[in-house]
């Protein structure tokens, strides 16, 4: 169904800016120079995985719920 295409989509751009959001507030120090100091490089690195992680856990387990609930009506 293209309307769940574009939401899915549009689910994907906001989780996408969260994690820059978020990741940009907590890692990036100084905005002095063109480039990313050793240890904001890191952060960033750290953040955006345990984000993705998390987003991906939610998504899973959301889905088992609703897997279970489709089968719990039936």
């Amino acid at each position: 169904d293209a309307r769940l295409e574009r939401l899915e989509m549009k689910d994907t751009a906001i989780t996408g800016n969260r994690i820059v959001e978020t990741c940009f507030d907590k890692c990036v120090e100084s905005m002095r120079s063109k480039r990313m100091g050793g240890g904001e490089i890191q952060c960033v690195e750290n953040c955006t995985t345990k984000f993705l992680d998390l987003t991906n856990r939610l998504y899973s387990r959301f889905q088992e719920i609703q897997t279970k609930e489709m089968r719990d009506r039936k």
